[in-house]
């Protein structure tokens, strides 16, 4: 079969390859989870690294290890900028690189998946979902850049915005465990 007839129309071109690639792929290998990590450079995405597990242990384990992969990766850019600056200008730094970006960048890109995924559960929980937790957080770690420990956050927030019902409190529990309920809070 002709691969760019198996192409979303409705999608920008590298888009759509990469959807039809991750379909082919989670086909192929038999997964369950697929993630795909973009890898950019500078204003664009040099490719990306795709991952596929049939597990919800492997899909957790994926993005904490991302997620690690990704606070060293800025330590070692502000590192390298620091160099430079130190460089061009002949003068040392006064801040070292931990201080001058500390985990900006990366906690701005968590902030940005988190309210995409709260959007995204708000849309949910408007038409009815009800499912425990470990069905949540696999959907939403498989969609966005999150771990466990972000998804449980997440809910406690909307919990006590009364966005979602708190089933774990009663339990006396602070934070959610997989079998917790996620629902409306009606």
């Amino acid at each position: 079969m002709n691969w760019s007839g198996r192409l979303d129309p409705h999608l920008r071109r590298h888009e759509a390859v990469e959807a039809a690639f991750l379909d082919q792929f989670r086909r192929t290998g038999n997964f369950k989870y697929v993630l795909s990590a973009p890898i950019e450079k500078e204003d664009r995405t040099h490719f990306c690294i795709v991952y596929g597990t049939r597990s919800g242990h492997g899909l957790e384990a994926y993005r904490g290890v991302e997620y690690s992969a990704l606070k060293s990766h800025e330590i070692v850019r502000a590192i390298a900028k620091k160099d430079r600056t130190e460089r061009r200008t002949g003068q040392g730094v006064l801040l070292g690189p931990d201080v001058m970006l500390g985990s900006r960048i990366l906690e701005t890109q968590v902030a940005d998946e988190r309210e995409k995924a709260i959007a995204w559960l708000e849309q949910k929980i408007l038409g009815g979902y009800v499912g425990n937790f470990k069905e949540l957080w696999s959907v939403l770690l498989e969609k966005h850049v999150l771990r466990v420990a972000d998804v449980k956050d997440l809910c406690v927030d909307l919990a006590m915005r009364k966005q979602i019902a708190d089933t774990w409190s009663t339990q006396r529990k602070r934070k959610l465990q997989d079998s917790h309920i996620i629902r409306s809070p009606s």
